[in-house]
């Protein structure tokens, strides 16, 4: 078997499975295979345990195909938070990887580059129909973005009105984060004082 010409054929990213049905092997088989290509330097792991890998072969920048393996490993994406921010540039701080929501109906394996919050079916009808895609895949409007990290400060990023450019987010919002952030230094001071 040629690796090259195997990988040739294969698509930017790949499931293990993918790789069995084309190569007509079974699951241990396509396992050692894969992990020889990987030694090799010929794909990338899209995750630790995910069985998703990037083809080095025909797409080197494998960073540029984060978004597909994010839709092959998680179809109920949605990005969220800092991600969406940044990219209607109401934070100037660059996200160090993809915040996206995810059904919550079961495990979700990591996934390299990407911070995965499981979300409930009750908070996508609330955040639907959703705003322009990010990276091509769904996301939510800016404003809806903002709610929900101030709902979720505690497990997720969160900016402080600081952090916010006072010419883009509305009003109305720039005030609900400023009660959040005197809200989140008094409970500090509390948490603080001696008992």
């Amino acid at each position: 078997m040629n690796s090259f010409r195997t990988l040739r054929k294969m698509p930017a990213v790949f499931s293990l499975r993918d790789i069995s049905v084309l190569l007509d092997k079974d699951h241990a088989a396509v396992k050692a295979t894969v992990a020889r290509w990987k030694e090799q330097g010929m794909v990338h792991a899209a995750g630790p345990r995910l069985g998703l890998y990037y083809n080095l072969v025909t797409h080197p920048n494998w960073e540029e195909n984060r978004a597909h393996a994010i839709k092959m490993a998680y179809p109920s994406a949605v990005v969220i938070g800092p991600t969406v921010l940044h990219r209607y540039g109401w934070i100037t701080q660059i996200p160090q990887s993809v915040a996206i929501a995810v059904l919550n109906d079961g495990s979700h394996p990591s996934m390299e580059g990407v911070e995965v919050f499981k979300r409930s079916m009750r908070w996508y009808r609330k955040f639907s129909p959703w705003g322009e895609p990010v990276y091509g895949l769904p996301a939510l409007t800016p404003e809806n973005a903002l709610l929900d990290c101030l709902e979720h400060a505690g497990k997720m990023w969160c900016p402080n009105a600081d952090d916010l450019d006072e010419f883009d987010v509305p009003a109305d919002l720039l005030e609900k984060v400023a009660e959040h952030d005197e809200q989140h230094a008094v409970m500090l001071k509390r948490a603080q004082r001696p008992c």
